[in-house]
C-alpha cells in the first residue's frame, strides 16, 4: 500500500504541506484574482487561490529566485501554467473522493482521525525544535494552527478513501511470470567486458588548440607505458607513476556492451576482441591515444533468472501500476457520475 502513497497524495492534494519539503479595460486586483473559480465540483467551487495556496512554498520560491513581477515573465508563464494545471486536477480529484466517500462505503472515525492528526503535529513540532518556529513554517506555507489540522484531516481521510479503492487490487503468481517474459529484454544483460582504459591525449594550448608535436609526444607516451603494461604493471598503477601521471588519464568504464557499446568506433573495435587481462596495442581515437585491458570479458547474453527477489521486485511495479490504475479509473467513474467542470482557460 506504501508505493502507492506518494502518487496518491500528489493525486489528491497537490501537496502535502508537512513534507519537507489582455483585455480587460480594467486591471482586476490581486484579491479578485485568487477569487477567480477554476473548478466546480458539485457545489464546491475551487479557486485560484486554493490551487496557489497549495503552490504557495513553490511560489515563494520562484519571487525570490526572480523577483515580485515573476509572473510576467515569458518564460515562467508556461511552466506555471502547466503546474497550476497539475494541482488543480489534484485538488478535483480530492474533492470528488470526499463528497463520494459514503457511497464508496468509507466509514470514517474523527476521534481516529484527530488522534492522527494530532501525531503528526506532535513529530513535526519536535523535528523543527519549538511551537514557534512550527508556528513560523506554517505562516510561510499560508496556515495557521487551525487550517493546517483541517488541511491534514482531508488529507487523511482522503487516503482512507484511496485505500478502499484499492485495496482489492492484486498481482498473481501468472502476472508476474507474464511480464517477465514479454520483457526480458529487460531483465537481459548484454554480451561484453568490464573495459579500463588509460588515455594519453595530445597538448593543446590555452586557446584548444593543438600544440606543435603533441600529438607524436603523445603517442610516445602511450607506447612506453603500453610496453611497461605487458610487463604486468596495472593500467591504475602506470597511471599514478612519476613517469605517466601528469600525461594520462585512467578510467574504469564497468560493464561495456560489446553492442551499441556508445564508444567511438575505433574503441569499440578494440575492446570487443579483447580477451580478459590481455593489453591492447595503443589504440587512436579522437580523444588521443589509448591503452585498453578488459578484467572480465561475458561473451554471452544473460537473462537474469526469475528468482524470489525478481519476483518480489516484478509483483511490486505491477501492484502499483495496477492501484494506481484502478484509483483513476474510480476517480474518472465517479466524475462521469457529477457535475464536474474545469475553468483552464482562466490558469
Amino acid at each position: 500500500m506504501k508505493k502507492i502513497k506518494k502518487y496518491i497524495i500528489m493525486a489528491l492534494a497537490g501537496v502535502m504541506v508537512l513534507s519537507f519539503a489582455g483585455c480587460n479595460m480594467i486591471e482586476r486586483t490581486p484579491e479578485s484574482i485568487q477569487k477567480t473559480v477554476l473548478a466546480k465540483v458539485g457545489d464546491k467551487k475551487i479557486t485560484k487561490g486554493d490551487v496557489d495556496k497549495a503552490l504557495k512554498q513553490y511560489l515563494d520560491q520562484y519571487k525570490q529566485q526572480y523577483g515580485e513581477d515573476f509572473e510576467k515573465k515569458d518564460e515562467l508563464k508556461e511552466q506555471l501554467k502547466n503546474m497550476r494545471k497539475q494541482y488543480l486536477e489534484s485538488l478535483v480529484d480530492q474533492e470528488v473522493l470526499l463528497k463520494n466517500k459514503e457511497a464508496l462505503g468509507v466509514e470514517i472515525d474523527d476521534e481516529e482521525i484527530q488522534k492522527e492528526v494530532d501525531q503528526q503535529i506532535d513529530s513535526f513540532k519536535k523535528q523543527i525544535g519549538s511551537d514557534d518556529k512550527y508556528e513560523e513554517y506554517l505562516k510561510s506555507i499560508g496556515y495557521d494552527s487551525d487550517s493546517i489540522v483541517e488541511e491534514l484531516k482531508k488529507q487523511l481521510v482522503s487516503q482512507k478513501i484511496v485505500n478502499k479503492i484499492v485495496e482489492g487490487v492484486e498481482v498473481t503468481d501468472e502476472d508476474v511470470e507474464n511480464n517477465y517474459n514479454d520483457n526480458k529484454s529487460t531483465y537481459t544483460t548484454k554480451a561484453g567486458a568490464d573495459v579500463t582504459h588509460l588515455l594519453f591525449a595530445p597538448a593543446k594550448d590555452a586557446n584548444g588548440n593543438a600544440v606543435e608535436g603533441g600529438d607524436a609526444a603523445a603517442k610516445a607516451k602511450a607506447d612506453a607505458a603500453r610496453a611497461k603494461a605487458v610487463s604486468g604493471t596495472s593500467l591504475k598503477d602506470l597511471s599514478t607513476s612519476a613517469e605517466f601521471k601528469d600525461s594520462s588519464k585512467y578510467e574504469e568504464l564497468g560493464r561495456v556492451s560489446f553492442e551499441n557499446s556508445g564508444m567511438v568506433k575505433e574503441f569499440e573495435d578494440a575492446f570487443k576482441v579483447l580477451p580478459a587481462n590481455q593489453v591492447s596495442e595503443v589504440v587512436k581515437t579522437q580523444f588521443g591515444y589509448h591503452i585498453i585491458v578488459n578484467t572480465k570479458v561475458y561473451p554471452n547474453d544473460e537473462v537474469k533468472p526469475l528468482d524470489d527477489t525478481l519476483k518480489g521486485t516484478i509483483k511490486s511495479q505491477l501492484l502499483q501500476q495496477k492501484q494506481q490504475d484502478a484509483y483513476k479509473d474510480k476517480v474518472q467513474e465517479l466524475k462521469d457520475n457529477m457535475k464536474v467542470k474545469l475553468y483552464e482557460d482562466k490558469l
